[in-house]
């Protein structure tokens, strides 16, 4: 009220002041009618901005390196205009092991040497011995009587060879007959014994006794006696001796011969024979020898399966240990041929072979060949031959000797099994698990929380199978999303052929998107794969996976997505306190060249720590709210009250503004895409106005007579 008074005071000087040039007279009027004085208009600008796809983000805490994903906008005739595509590959592998092997194998081959044959050895005496050798009838006429009592018969010596210079005997039969065609007895005794004609020793029996055959009972005249020995444990020298001697005797003291000359050439015969002798030692001079055998072995049988035909295995490291034990004392070299087993780098080129092997003399010996690049053909039997060569030398020689070979073939230690590294195999819907692969993405972590309310529309997720596998493989892979721990988890699916005629590798998931925006921190492959053809197949398989996955910013914006801007300080001056009529707008000018709307909420509080707190709500003023459709230019007016006016006017420092942008995206069913050329542009203009009605003003006040007339 003070204001008002000083207001009309101060009018009443000017018009004082005024009637010191004209001559003041108060005329007979009528009623005088107050003026209203238009006041303003006060104009204030209040902020603007320009809002792109970069600076969203970077209102956000610029959570994403946008310069890292800008590409050229395909869509774009002029080339200008950039988006954004997140891409990014992964690579990873895993092994798939079919866990192919064939247990291990041994054999042994026991070869005797082939040991002397003996045949029979036949012997008589030197020659039939007569009477007339036995007794001097030269000087005696026929007729006359010669008494006959006991009579000795001189020594007969026969010989028989053998082929060693010595060899024992574990069988054997020393026979001899005697054939008495004397006109007395003979006998006794009678005896034949064998000597070693070098040393003229006698031969011993097996038990260590003189080896004799001895009659002690007479053989009458024409008549014959055999008697026999065994010769198991004898050992003859190369030639024996043998030794016939006795008597001859009548049958009482009276006996008496008559001389004639059949008396006289009457006489008796031994004939004998070393027969059935079975050798268990020689040593001499042996013959060379040639030994030779075949023989096949069950391998891979272990392999059978009805889904899979294997005619061919290409081994891991494998071992062949050869070990050669001798009990004689000869010397020789061996062969071994794994006629089964391929060693070339090319496939039926060189089966394995020893080469040749010292035979050791009365010991064991053992050689291991280390196999790096082998093969077995399966489709026949597993043959392996051995071949001995003994030269001719001088040596002992038991009947029990022999040579052993033994083989042992086997993985990387003795008694493994052997690992198989591939086959040549046809295959029938033959199906592999592998194990769960994990791969850690963090997609969950991928955009800003203000982005919660977009659906990414376009994903490329990609994935190439690198095998050498050659065979008709088809992939059935599960690609499973999981985040929180485990707790969710979201799953797609691909069956495909990735291998062989017809196959393809490259994997396209469809429904990436769905994946995407599940936003999982770890991917998980598995599934199986199965085999369907012929042809050569590693068993140890790294399956290598090559993804790669492209996200363009390009959304489905199902609820807006709302940025707030940086306050924004704002001071306006106070307005006159006469000040009526008050007129307040707010000029909002626009320019979005964005393919979607945008939405503009400004509000105004005295305390930024009001905007977001509900138990301010009353001290937050809207100042503007502004809807701009897609592509458009304009300027729109809103209406600014006199209180909003006063409420920022007055407070004490300044009052802060908040603006919300809320994007909300396109309504023609297009993904909404953000391109570097695109943004909006928003300019806020404070503009005020009133008059000043001199009608409210209390003239009286002043002493002014209106009631007409004056002096």
């Amino acid at each position: 009220m003070t204001k008002r008074r000083n207001s009309i005071v101060l009018l009443l000087l000017v018009l004082i002041g005024l009637s010191g040039c004209f001559e003041f007279r108060i005329p007979e009027i009528g009623p005088i009618v107050p003026p209203k004085v238009e006041i303003g208009p006060y104009e204030f600008f209040v902020t603007s901005m320009t809002v792109n796809f970069d600076t969203l983000l970077s209102y956000i805490g610029d959570e994403l390196p946008l310069n890292d994903y800008r590409e050229a906008y395909p869509d774009d005739p002029s080339g200008r205009a950039d988006w954004f595509v997140m891409r990014d590959t992964f690579s990873t592998d895993f092994d798939m092991d079919m866990g192919m092997e064939v247990d291990a194998v041994s054999s042994s081959i026991s070869q005797s040497m082939g040991f002397i044959d003996f045949t029979t050895r036949n012997f008589n005496l030197s020659e039939p011995i007569e009477m007339q050798d036995i007794i001097d009838l030269s000087a005696l006429p026929d007729g006359t009587p010669v008494p006959i009592d006991s009579v000795a018969i001189d020594p007969d010596t026969s010989y028989t060879n053998f082929p060693m210079v010595r060899q024992q005997f574990s069988e054997g039969t020393l026979e001899v007959t005697l054939n008495n065609n004397l006109q007395c007895q003979l006998g006794v005794p009678i005896s034949i014994t064998l000597y070693d004609s070098l040393t003229a020793e006698v031969i011993q029996d097996g038990v260590g006794d003189t080896l004799r055959i001895l009659w002690d009972t007479h053989i009458a005249p024409g008549a014959n006696s055999t008697k026999s020995a065994s010769l198991a444990g004898v050992e003859f020298p190369s030639t024996i001796m043998i030794i016939t001697e006795g008597v001859i005797c009548g049958s009482g003291h009276d006996t008496v011969l008559t001389v004639s000359d059949d008396m006289k050439t009457s006489s008796f015969s031994a004939s004998g024979s070393i027969s059935g002798l079975v050798g268990e030692f020689v040593e001499g001079d042996l013959d060379p020898q040639i030994l030779n055998d075949t023989s096949v072995i069950s391998f891979g049988d272990d392999l059978d399966d009805p889904n899979l035909s294997v005619e061919k295995v290409y081994l891991d490291t494998c071992h062949v240990k050869i070990e050669i034990t001798n009990t004689s004392s000869i010397t020789g070299k061996m062969l071994l041929n794994l006629m089964s087993l391929d060693i070339s780098d090319d496939p039926g080129i060189q089966h394995f072979t020893t080469d040749s092997l010292i035979i050791p003399s009365g010991t064991t010996s053992s050689t291991t060949f280390n196999l790096y690049n082998s093969s077995i053909d399966i489709t026949s039997d597993f043959e392996y031959r051995t071949h001995i060569n003994i030269p001719g030398q001088y040596g002992q020689l038991d009947a029990s000797d022999e040579f052993l070979v033994e083989f042992s073939f086997y993985g990387k230690n003795p008694g493994d099994p052997i690992g198989i590294e591939s086959v040549d195999a046809t295959f029938s819907d033959m199906e592999y698990t592998f194990d769960d692969m994990t791969m850690d993405i963090g997609l969950g972590d991928m955009f800003p929380e203000e982005f919660s309310g977009i659906e990414l529309s376009t994903i490329d997720l990609s994935l190439d199978i690198n095998s050498s596998i050659t065979i008709p493989m088809t992939l059935d892979m599960n690609l499973i999303g999981v985040k929180n721990a485990g707790a969710d988890s979201m799953a797609l699916s691909v069956n495909q052929q990735i291998t062989g005629v017809g196959g393809n590798n490259h994997i396209i998931f469809a429904g990436a998107a769905d994946l995407i925006n599940f936003k999982p921190d770890s991917l998980i492959f598995n599934g199986n794969i199965s085999l369907d053809g012929t042809g050569n197949m590693p068993l140890t398989q790294n399956i290598g996976v090559e993804g790669m996955f492209a996200v363009p910013f390009q959304f489905e914006i199902n609820s807006p997505l709302s940025f707030a801007m940086p306050y924004t300080a704002l001071q306006l001056d106070e307005l006159p306190a006469f000040l009526d009529d008050f007129t307040g707008s707010i000029e909002a000018a626009v320019n979005n060249s964005f393919q979607f709307g945008v939405d503009f909420l400004v509000l105004a509080a005295r305390d930024t720590n009001y905007f977001d707190n509900a138990a301010y709500t009353d001290c937050v003023r809207t100042i503007a709210d502004l809807t701009i459709p897609a592509i458009d230019t304009t300027t729109q007016q809103l209406v600014l009250t006199k209180e909003d006016y006063d409420f920022i006017a007055h407070g004490e420092d300044s009052t802060w503004l908040s603006m919300n942008v809320a994007l909300t995206g396109r309504t023609d069913g297009v993904p909404t895409t953000f391109l570097t050329t695109d943004s909006v542009s928003l300019s806020l203009f404070i503009r005020a106005e009133g008059t000043l009605d001199f009608s409210e003003l209390d003239l009286d006040s002043l002493g002014s007579d209106t009631s007409g007339g004056g002096q």
